[in-house]
């Protein structure tokens, strides 16, 4: 719905141009974080929690899922159990951009509101290469499990029984063993980068 009132476009926001200033929040009079924006048309946080990760507290960020930052102090307080693609909403992806909608990774369990960077590396200690194009918060998408990136560490860390569920850019939604949780070029089936998605 989101997509169909914003011109074919995905959420908009960007952590380099929302925050205040000299601060580390998103500025409440800037664009809205993925989950707050699709809270103004399902009015329920319900469908932004994991009823199978129940152990799940909240995500990384401080984004709470209807209220626009920590600071505010309203609101339920309950953060997002899922991740959106990080680069889509940094630079607002028209649908089009999305060569086969079926393969992007558009949302999944994650232990962060954002699946990571579209860059080779996926985020990963200070910015640095998650291994074999693993989609680190992802695989350690199970509360508690606390951060990974290694190979050797991702094992029993996910969601589900060391599965995940991942949402496409065409709706559908399936679930992955961790070891599937990979990028196309690094020998996986997930559509990620911008070289891996865009036309």
């Amino acid at each position: 719905m989101y997509i169909n009132d914003n011109e074919d476009r995905c959420p908009y926001f960007h952590w380099g141009l929302h925050r205040i200033p000299g601060g580390t929040y998103a500025d409440a009079c800037a664009a809205k974080p993925w989950h707050q924006a699709a809270y103004d048309y399902v009015g329920d946080v319900k469908v932004f929690i994991c009823p199978g990760n129940t152990k799940k507290t909240g995500s990384a960020y401080g984004y709470y899922i209807d209220n626009w930052n920590t600071l505010k102090g309203s609101g339920s307080n309950v953060h997002p159990n899922y991740g959106y693609h990080e680069a889509a909403t940094g630079n607002s992806y028209p649908m089009s951009r999305f060569v086969t909608p079926s393969e992007c990774l558009q949302v999944a369990d994650c232990s962060a509101s954002l699946i990571g960077h579209n860059g080779d590396g996926l985020g990963g200690i200070g910015g640095g290469g998650s291994p074999n194009g693993y989609f680190y918060r992802i695989c350690t998408s199970m509360v508690g499990a606390g951060e990974a990136y290694s190979e050797a560490e991702f094992a029993g860390k996910s969601a589900h029984d060391n599965t995940n569920n991942l949402g496409f850019f065409d709706g559908h939604v399936q679930n992955f063993n961790w070891r599937e949780c990979r990028r196309l070029n690094n020998g996986g089936k997930i559509r990620y980068t911008d070289a891996e998605i865009a036309k």
